[in-house]
This record gives C-alpha cells, structure tokens and sequence, in this order.
C-alpha cells in the first residue's frame, strides 16, 4: 500500500462516526458522569433512603451518626437487606442521566462560552456560574419526574398502602391520578436547588485551578492560561494535557471535591427539606405541604428552623465520600478517555 492510500484509509477510519464518537470529549464527559453516578449510588443508596425518611417525618428528630445507624437497623430488621435498596431503580435512572447529561451540558456550555469570548481566554468564576446554572436547569427538568418517584418509595416501606411497587407502576399512578402537573410537584424549591451544583461546581473549578497552581508552582506567577475543551488548564502556548488536571492525583480530588461539596451543601441544604415534603405529597388535593412558601411556613412554625435541616446527619455521611467517589470516577475516566480514546 502507498503513502496515499494509507493515508486515505487513516483519514476514512479517523472519519468513522463510531470512532468520531469514541474520541469525542462530549462523549468522555457523558461516559464519565454516568460511570461515576451509576458507582456512587449503588454504593450509597441505603443512606439516601435513611435521608428521605428523616426529611419527610415531621416528628422523629435523629443524630448524625446514632440515629442514622438506628434507622438502617430498623429497616434492616423489618425489611431485610431489600429494604435498605427500596427505591433504587428512580435513584438510579436520575442519579446517572443526571450527571451524564450535566457533565455533558455544562463542558459543551462552558466551551461555547469559550469561543464566544476568545479561544485563548480564560474562564471566570461567573462563567463557570452561568454554565452550571444553566445545565443545572435543563436537568432539573429533565429528571424532576422520575426524582419524585425516588422520593416516594423511599418514603414508603414495600408493605405500605399505596406505595409504588416498581418505577413503571408508580410512572403509570403518578400520571393518572396527578397528570403532567403531578411529575413537576416541587419543581420550584428543585430549581433552587440548581444552587447547590452551581456553587459546588465553581468552587469545584477554582479550587481545582489553584491547586493546578500549587502543583506547577505557579501561584501568583502570571503566565496566560486558558482551559481546554474538556475543563483543564492550560498554560502557555507549548502547555499540553498532562500539564493540567492529569497532574493531580486522586487524593487532590478527593480534596477539593469534599471542601467544595461541604461548601455547597451548607449553603443550600434546607430546600431538600421542602422539595421532599412537597413531592411526597400523593393526588391532586395535596395536604400541607402545597406550595414552596407555604411549606416554609408550615415546616418554620412547627419544627423550627431544625426542620429544616432533618435528615442532614445521613446526608452528610452519604454526600461527603459521594461526592469524594462521584469527583474521583469522574476524573479518572475522563483520563482515561483522554488517554486510551482521544
């Protein structure tokens, strides 16, 4: 085979759609997300479930760690191992299309940003706000019907009346008995959750870009840099892949993924409360919990404002090594990708 044929056929193989699509960073990003959603909530789902439970109980008031260790023995104890993974196949379909698509959208956002601004620019805090804001919609309103279906069978134990029995039976009863209304309950105090993986995702991207800094040894040191089209650092015109985020070792992830969650939930955790509380609410004439202000007062007046943050003890001990474990597939994917598809 000539030069001209080998080099016709490497250019017909580099056009192939599937290999197009292998080497595509949009796909890494979506391939990553899902992998690192799909982990973190198959290992971590019995903690939600404890979560949604504390959050949706008007009454019950629990410990971090005491009563979070208490509520799985006694679903443990009256449900079986089972029981601690009710509810899993909503948390799993939402937990993974979510942060597919997030990753996904938010790197093909801030790479749109990038060109509008300039190839060579480098991205501010605001920008990183805006992409995240955006997708963080998008997906709000992508999932908010199949979040609701987590809510509600994580609420009820299997043997409970009316309690949804699989994802496909409690789809079908959520859509007849509420209608389109009814898979977008507790869709506004959702879209102020958009705040949290807002603000978590930029202090994510500053704390990663400082350390970037550290590692290189360039703090304060004024070179140009810019980030790349799957969220890395750059610096410099010679700077390559391996002189950003590949320089960071899985406990720098650890690290920041943990202060910037911390960070992030501490800010905005109270509307979990009430989005819980709303959506668990079943038919069309919804009890007291109809609307996001008036949740606010009912929970305010009745429980205080410790109402508001029930179910943070199981909370904290799921989204702390979630998020650590969520950062951690996420990057090491994303590498490999780079490394083995680009």
């Amino acid at each position: 085979m000539d030069t001209s044929t080998q080099t016709t056929s490497t250019t017909l193989a580099s056009n192939h759609p599937r290999q197009s699509l292998l080497r595509s960073p949009t796909f890494h990003q979506a391939l990553a997300g899902f992998l690192g959603g799909a982990t973190t909530t198959i290992l971590l789902h019995p903690l939600d479930l404890v979560k949604i439970r504390f959050q949706v109980d008007n009454k019950r008031r629990a410990g971090i760690l005491r009563g979070t260790v208490a509520a799985l023995r006694t679903i443990h104890s009256q449900d079986g191992f089972v029981g601690l993974y009710r509810g899993l196949s909503p948390n799993f379909i939402a937990s993974t299309l979510s942060w597919g698509f997030y990753f996904t959208c938010y790197d093909t956002i801030k790479s749109k940003l990038r060109k509008h601004i300039s190839p060579t620019a480098d991205l501010t805090p605001a920008h990183h706000l805006l992409a995240s804001s955006i997708t963080g919609i998008l997906t709000c309103l992508l999932t908010n019907p199949i979040w609701i279906l987590k809510i509600r069978m994580c609420a009820d134990r299997a043997a409970d009346p009316h309690a949804y029995q699989t994802f496909r039976a409690g789809f079908r009863d959520l859509y007849t008995n509420e209608g389109v209304r009814g898979l977008y309950r507790g869709l506004v105090p959702a879209l102020f959750g958009v705040t949290q993986k807002s603000v978590q995702f930029v202090a994510y991207e500053e704390l990663k870009r400082w350390r970037i800094h550290v590692r290189n040894g360039k703090i304060g040191g004024g070179i140009h840099e810019r980030e790349s089209g799957t969220g890395l650092i750059e610096s410099g015109k010679n700077a390559s892949l391996n002189n950003g985020a590949d320089k960071l070792g899985t406990i720098d992830f650890m690290g920041i993924a943990t202060v910037s969650k911390l960070f992030a939930m501490g800010v905005t955790y109270p509307y979990q409360v009430v989005r819980a509380r709303i959506q668990n609410q079943r038919g069309n004439n919804a009890g007291a919990y109809k609307s996001t202000l008036g949740t606010i007062s009912v929970i305010y007046h009745g429980e205080g404002v410790s109402g508001f943050y029930k179910g943070i003890g199981p909370n904290l001990i799921r989204v702390l090594p979630g998020s650590v474990l969520m950062f951690v597939v996420y990057e090491s994917v994303s590498k490999a990708c780079r490394m083995y598809l680009a």
